[in-house]
């Protein structure tokens, strides 16, 4: 996957929202110049785009599940994905009915039958309303995000005649200046180690911890970047691909050099407190320390 891309969700969506709006449109511009040559031809044009609108849209309820298996997100932002997802649901259901009308519809020469027109209104509705918490998922509760921007490096940044200090938003997580190498800032770097555990990537997760790194947990103490490579990585996989991981809260900071970040998730039926510290470095911020700790709930 490039790395810009933190699941393939962003990837397919963007299908689902302008294809079944391109159908409208086309069916509209048959309707209107039904005599002309060409109405046969947009008929046809509009259809697909119809059917491939709806694949579209079935398959970005599929990423949009995995994304949300390998996402890092807080309580409110959980809530959110699921109200997202619900009218996702909705919206891929009205746009396989106008498919159906579609493929009913087809014998028509040119243009669409009424209701098939008001159906596809309809799941173009659904669609601006599931983008819209699509859309809140990402700027009001920063899932997805691997990195926040610097305002502080634009500060000897010359030639431009508005400020771009004037608001800066809080990020609320900890450091986010970025660093050479991978471009993650240290919270895009555990973000990343989480995310490559649940997509089964050891390698990538191994490449994220520093060779110097130190690891704790209830299974092992002071265990070496070797060890946990070696012993214990293969099992964190198959926990992360099986138990899905909930971010409840997360602190960070610098002290000198090196960034810390906390963070408290629900995973499985338990609470997991996490302490990760990176430092950077050539390649980027690396994690240097780990700290795991579970806790089960009381029923």
């Amino acid at each position: 996957m490039p790395e810009i891309l933190p699941n393939w969700h962003p990837a397919v969506v963007h299908f689902a929202v302008a294809l079944p709006l391109l159908a409208f449109l086309l069916f509209g511009a048959a309707l209107a110049g039904r005599r002309l040559a060409a109405a046969p031809a947009l008929t046809l044009a509009a259809r697909w785009s119809l059917y491939l609108g709806t694949a579209a849209a079935l398959a970005a309820i599929l990423t949009g599940q995995q994304a949300m298996n390998t996402s890092s997100m807080d309580l409110a932002g959980h809530e959110n994905v699921h109200v997202h997802l619900s009218w996702a649901y909705r919206t891929a259901g009205a746009l396989a009915i106008a498919s159906l009308g579609a493929w009913l519809d087809r014998r028509r020469p040119a243009g669409a039958h009424p209701l098939l027109m008001l159906c596809l209104a309809a799941g173009i509705g659904l669609v601006a309303v599931t983008g819209w918490f699509g859309a809140e998922n990402v700027y009001r509760h920063g899932i997805g995000v691997r990195r926040l921007p610097d305002p502080s490096a634009l500060d000897d940044h010359q030639g431009h005649a508005h400020s771009h200090h004037e608001a800066r938003p809080a990020t609320g997580t900890g450091p986010a200046a970025g660093n050479a190498g991978d471009g993650l800032d240290p919270v895009g770097v555990v973000d990343a180690f989480h995310a490559a555990l649940a997509a089964g990537d050891g390698d990538r997760a191994a490449a994220l911890l520093a060779p110097e790194a130190r690891l704790y947990g209830d299974d092992f103490q002071d265990a070496s970047r070797q060890d946990y490579v070696g012993r214990y990585l293969a099992a964190d996989v198959a926990r992360a691909r099986s138990t899905p991981r909930m971010l409840i809260s997360r602190a960070g900071g610098t002290a000198g050099p090196v960034a810390w970040i906390a963070s408290l998730e629900r995973s499985g039926d338990g609470v997991r407190s996490e302490t990760m510290v990176l430092k950077p470095t050539d390649a980027g911020w690396r994690i240097v320390h780990i700290h795991w700790s579970d806790h089960s709930i009381a029923p």
